[in-house]
């Protein structure tokens, strides 16, 4: 269950529409720098897809499981995205900043938003990563395999609702470059840590 416990160091919520490289900046963060950042790992209801790892990228889980643990009040924060669920166990992610770690976060824009319910502005830093352009986001979403033409245009339309929200985030950039955008992405992470 969700106690009322502050978060009392900097956390880091990472936004974007399906195919904008928000996880592969966070990965390429945490591999630079592997004890300074908890990585939250979500539970899900969605199928895995190829190369993902159970406990590692996602705690695979069935909706029931998932339903009772809406119930028990275990996540932080849970939406549905793309018909399947998702959410951020608690006590893990308190567990690793008691232990000094910098909470860093990949959340749809409802979870963000429910974030921001919980946490205060001054601890919550809120990062929104636009996709490139078209031509390219489309092919990089495609580029998961499994992905066919109905989910193409569900998640190209559920972009634009996540990117109406963009002015809720303190800060956005596009993902054209990977090289830019991971320098611009991490110097801004430095910034709010004080480095």
């Amino acid at each position: 269950m969700v106690d009322n416990k502050c978060v009392s160091r900097k956390c880091f919520v990472v936004s974007a529409p399906s195919g904008a490289g928000k996880t592969t900046l966070v990965n390429k963060l945490l591999l630079d720098k592997p004890d300074v950042f908890y990585d939250s790992i979500s539970d899900t209801t969605r199928k895995s897809r190829t190369g993902e790892v159970d406990g590692r990228d996602y705690n695979f889980i069935g909706d029931l499981e998932f339903e009772s643990g809406i119930e028990d009040g275990k996540y932080l924060e849970w939406a549905n995205v793309h018909g399947n669920f998702y959410g951020t166990p608690s006590e893990p992610m308190f567990d690793a900043m008691d232990d000094g770690l910098y909470p860093l976060m990949i959340l749809d824009v409802q979870g963000y938003s429910q974030m921001k319910e919980k946490v205060s502005s001054d601890e919550l830093c809120g990062i929104f990563i636009l996709p490139p352009e078209k031509k390219e986001w489309i092919r990089r979403i495609l580029g998961r395999g499994e992905i066919d033409s109905d989910d193409l245009e569900n998640r190209l339309r559920n972009a634009k609702r996540e990117m109406s929200v963009i002015g809720e985030f303190k800060y956005h950039l596009r993902n054209d470059d990977l090289d830019v955008a991971y320098s611009v992405f991490r110097s801004i992470i430095e910034r709010e840590m004080g480095l």
